[in-house]
């Protein structure tokens, strides 16, 4: 008769991971931690203490339909003035430190602006995001609502799955696809 070793701490190969967290110059964490979709929302928790110190307002914007501009009427906040009913924004990141705000001004409750994400960053908010209409914001790396985040916006749809353009201007909001990232709120929303 054989007998197998059933030892619960063996792993088959490739099924741990090993993540280094940098947490001062002299200071390290080490994580070894097995393959599942919980690796992003522990990473995210790991940096979230660290990521509102140094974020940045959203950059990077592209119109891909409808019409929108964007302000900065001083360093801490961003303004983004919607013109038509519906936008299509591509973003290199959208991120809000805390003590910053961004604002959509749109026609009116109804309007909505699709914010895609194309950088490989997620998405933190650590600041206020404010809207009279309804914002999408959708990062395949995923989003993180800090607990110092505040959202007032009409209506909002938070996700790490794609949406199409064609979709999204016909009013189907269908999303699919398999984002990697987590969608995590821990703010005031």
């Amino acid at each position: 008769m054989t007998r197998q070793n059933s030892h619960p701490r063996q792993r088959r190969a490739g099924t741990v991971r090993t993540v280094v967290v940098r947490l001062s110059r002299k200071l390290t964490a080490t994580y070894r931690i097995g393959q599942g979709r919980w690796l992003p929302r522990l990473l995210l928790a790991l940096l979230a203490p660290y990521a509102g110190q140094s974020l940045a307002l959203p950059n990077g914007m592209e119109v891909v339909s409808g019409q929108a501009s964007a302000s900065a009427p001083n360093a801490q906040s961003m303004v983004i003035t919607q013109g038509s009913q519906k936008a299509i924004l591509n973003w290199q990141n959208f991120n809000i430190g805390a003590g910053q705000s961004v604002q959509f001004v749109q026609p009116n409750a109804a309007a909505v602006a699709l914010n895609r994400v194309i950088g490989q960053d997620p998405t933190a908010i650590y600041g206020s995001l404010s809207a009279n209409g309804q914002v999408f914001l959708v990062n395949p790396a995923g989003v993180m609502f800090a607990p110092t985040a505040q959202v007032n916006v009409g209506g909002l749809v938070a996700s790490s799955l794609a949406i199409s353009n064609e979709d999204f201007s016909a009013g189907r909001y269908i999303f699919s696809g398999s984002g990697g990232g987590s969608v995590v709120n821990h703010g005031s929303l």
